[in-house]
């Protein structure tokens, strides 16, 4: 029997991914990162504050307030820029698993086929599984449309033939 998912990948699962891919590889850098962003933008944003005039005011004032913002919202740009650069827009994905690998169809109409082999980690969060290649390509899941089987017929599949545990993030 087969398990049948169709994925929208939009925004919001692009936002979700980021996050979830963040905090399962390499959630302890990027938190180090974004503070020390931060408190370099604070220190801008103060310096313009207290310290300078005229165009190095403007420009230190700028500066540090693009930069707090790419920090407050890094998993949002990055899914921005998936949709609008990368994708082109919103597209629907179909995932089709069986015993031997599975398939992935997208709106074009080309499919492709994928090995359990192919990959490298499973995440799962509360709307998503995101199954990963390595840490920067993956697919997403939307737990909400399996069919087929279900959510747990699908986490007994993928966790049989990958060997490998879902990860919770």
């Amino acid at each position: 029997m087969k398990i049948t998912n169709e994925t929208v990948y939009d925004w919001g699962a692009y936002v979700a991914m980021n996050r979830m891919v963040t905090r399962a590889t390499h959630r302890g850098q990027s938190i180090a990162l974004r503070v020390l962003f931060a408190a370099l933008a604070l220190l801008l944003l103060f310096a313009a504050r207290f310290q300078f005039t005229g165009i190095l005011q403007v420009l230190l004032a700028l500066l540090g307030a693009v930069i707090l913002l790419w920090t407050l919202f890094l998993n949002q740009l990055r899914a921005f820029l998936m949709v609008k650069l990368i994708m082109k827009g919103v597209k629907v994905f179909t995932n089709t698993f069986d015993q031997e690998g599975w398939t992935v169809a997208g709106v074009g109409g080309g499919e492709q086929r994928m090995s359990y082999d192919d990959i490298a980690s499973i995440l799962e969060g509360d709307r998503y599984f995101i199954l990963l290649e390595d840490s920067r390509r993956g697919y997403i899941l939307d737990k909400r449309t399996f069919a087929g089987g279900g959510l747990e017929r699908f986490r007994s599949l993928i966790q049989s033939k990958t060997k490998k545990t879902i990860q919770n993030v």
